[in-house]
């Protein structure tokens, strides 16, 4: 993960000053979440580089519970389909901390560290500020633990819908 980042950057910063173009802004968000109590935390930050109507894309989200702690991980291309709508695609890595410790989430003892999953989704945009998203994950690899409210460690692959409002 290490060298495709290193390759991200790479390829913002020098690339299009080989080509002798004036580099695009690199927009960052950073969320913070409200606190729920003892024991929980919960953040995530996006990092967009935009070429023309496509965008490379790196996202983070940390959760932690008393119950579990995961960081989400997001290598993607974002690419418009129409006004407001955006087809994505990438790469998802996820980490469970607490797989080693907790007797539940350690369901695939000779298991990868991480969960590695191809990702393909889209995004709506229907007012600034909401986001609407659906996607699919299918699994790469052989992992340790199940993802988040699964009970097999080894399914092929998971669904997502999600929502984000900013005010």
């Amino acid at each position: 993960m290490r060298k495709i980042f290193t390759a991200f950057l790479f390829f913002i910063l020098f690339v299009p000053q080989a080509f002798g173009q004036e580099p695009k802004p690199l927009k960052i968000e950073s969320n913070g979440y409200p606190i729920f109590g003892e024991g929980y935390d919960f953040g995530d930050f996006s990092m967009q580089y935009p070429l023309g109507k496509t965008e490379v894309v790196v996202k983070g989200f940390h959760e932690k519970t008393p119950f579990f702690e995961v960081f989400k991980n997001q290598l993607l291309l974002r690419i418009e389909i129409v006004r407001k709508l955006d087809a994505v695609g990438g790469l998802q890595v996820e980490w469970n901390f607490f797989a080693e410790g907790t007797e539940p989430a350690l369901l695939n003892p000779g298991g990868d560290q991480s969960r590695q999953e191809l990702y393909m989704g889209m995004e709506y945009e229907p007012r600034p500020g909401l986001m609407i998203n659906a996607g699919y994950g299918n699994l790469l690899n052989s992992p340790k633990y199940a993802p988040q409210s699964f009970k097999k460690a080894n399914a092929k692959g998971s669904v997502s819908l999600g929502s984000k409002l900013k005010f």
